[in-house]
């Protein structure tokens, strides 16, 4: 929604969101003021339009004694897998929501609607602590309204970007938004797009490491050529086509491991060859960083612990070494855990 100085404008836009909010669920004037941060006044002056509006405005008092507002739900019905899907996709926003922006609120309020009794209210009641939780990146919330008008709007978005391993400062980069994904492995948003300033091709950058972004005037067009689903095509996470140059990871899994691998939820991994005695051979095609190493997928593999063993390529093989020995290491040293003192 494009943003405007325009009082009527602003106005509707509050009488709009409102109307979202009660047909997904009653809420109080002081729920409406924190979610639309705006004093309850105000709210109570929406409240009284929307009553003259006569759209059936319900207003009703709850156990405490407070007014609790409603209107008749719009939504359509799920059937029963279509909402157990929906049930899925709320428990994923939920997990990947990193603070209580209210665009989450609404997504999940929105989901939630759709869904039928009982699953309707279990479902609200297990996305209330989301309103208490606390931000590790406070602006993140500001940069997620910023891409997403960036990227629908086809405008060029400016930020600083610092990556961990680079010891230098930020650097101010311009990039075409030109699709959103989320990590299958650690569900942080990542942003894909021509980088226009420095690298001149197509980037990835993590969203809660872009600061200061604002939308520029300049606008662009998302090229045909580019395909999301052919992009990370060699992901394991988000690492995509523009890095080094995708490699075939050939690993080794025990029995348990086999099993578990059977049960799906690896993409990009397909089991090759299955002994007698239960372990297989499986092989995965994942993309590489700009020295060609598969780091995404290293912390994945270490995961499996004992059960796996790595076939290539020879670099992540040699990798894994250094990671068992220096693990080994800290166990051989015999160093205790030093005592913390509670405070």
């Amino acid at each position: 929604m494009f943003d405007s100085d325009n009082p009527h404008h602003k106005k509707a836009r509050k009488l709009f969101e409102i109307i979202e909010m009660l047909r997904d669920r009653p809420c109080t004037s002081r729920e409406l003021s924190q979610r639309l941060g705006i004093s309850q006044r105000s709210v109570q002056r929406c409240l009284r339009d929307l009553q003259d509006l006569q759209i059936g405005l319900r207003q009703n008092k709850n156990i405490a004694g407070v007014f609790i507002y409603s209107l008749p739900s719009q939504a359509e019905q799920l059937n029963e897998v279509e909402t157990l899907i929906t049930h899925n996709a709320v428990r994923m926003l939920y997990h990947h929501a990193t603070s209580p922006n209210h665009h989450y609120l609404r997504v999940l309020e929105k989901l939630a609607a759709k869904l039928g009794e009982p699953a309707r209210s279990i479902v609200q009641r297990s996305t209330r602590n989301l309103k208490q939780r606390v931000s590790p990146v406070p602006d993140e919330g500001r940069t997620l309204e910023t891409v997403a008008r960036a990227w629908l709007h086809g405008k060029v978005v400016q930020f600083d970007y610092q990556s961990p391993g680079h010891t230098e400062g930020r650097q101010k980069y311009e990039l075409e938004v030109y699709f959103v994904e989320v990590s299958r492995s650690n569900l942080a948003t990542y942003v894909i797009g021509f980088e226009r300033k420095y690298h001149q091709q197509i980037r990835t950058f993590k969203l809660s490491r872009m600061k200061n972004a604002v939308v520029q005037a300049t606008t662009y067009q998302i090229p045909d050529s580019f395909d999301p689903s052919l992009y990370l095509s060699g992901a394991w996470g988000v690492i995509g086509a523009s890095s080094g140059t995708p490699v075939s990871v050939r690993l080794k899994f025990d029995r348990e491991a086999t099993v578990r691998l059977q049960e799906g939820g690896y993409p990009n991994l397909t089991i090759t060859h299955e002994f007698a005695d239960g372990s297989s051979i499986a092989s995965i095609q994942v993309g590489t960083d700009l020295q060609g190493f598969p780091r995404e997928i290293l912390p994945w593999v270490l995961s499996w612990g004992s059960k796996v063993q790595v076939l290539e390529p020879q670099s992540l093989r040699d990798r894994c070494q250094q990671e068992a020995l220096a693990m080994l290491a800290h166990f051989a040293s015999g160093a205790a855990c030093p005592h913390v003192q509670p405070s």
